[in-house]
């Protein structure tokens, strides 16, 4: 039926219980569960005195708490023993046209 199940996560535990769901699916689909993260944009309107930070330091915090959150993904897909092929991705635009994106592309489910 589906041989790709697309889920997005924001590292929430309600987003890890959406994971585990999809893992679960995927496994008894024998479907690849691609699974996505939507990086924060930077706005230039965060730069201010009650938050000053750089662009770089940006990056950092965003590419650190998107590894947080793959990482806390992975452990879910682990604990469910579901989906044997398995994708992790981040992207950097609006969350519901990134993953809409994905789906497309990938030719998947979105969950």
């Amino acid at each position: 039926m589906f041989n790709k199940i697309l889920v997005t996560t924001d590292g929430s535990e309600l987003a890890l219980k959406g994971v585990r769901g999809a893992a679960q699916l995927a496994g008894q689909l024998k479907a690849e569960l691609i699974i996505v993260t939507v990086e924060e944009p930077y706005s230039y309107s965060n730069v201010t005195a009650y938050r000053p930070e750089s662009f770089g330091q940006y990056k950092d915090r965003v590419k650190a708490e998107t590894e947080e959150r793959l990482e806390s993904a992975r452990k879910a897909v682990a604990e469910e023993g579901g989906a044997a092929q398995r994708r992790f991705l981040s992207m950097a635009r609006i969350p519901l046209t990134a993953s809409c994106s994905s789906a497309m592309i990938g030719n998947a489910i979105l969950l």
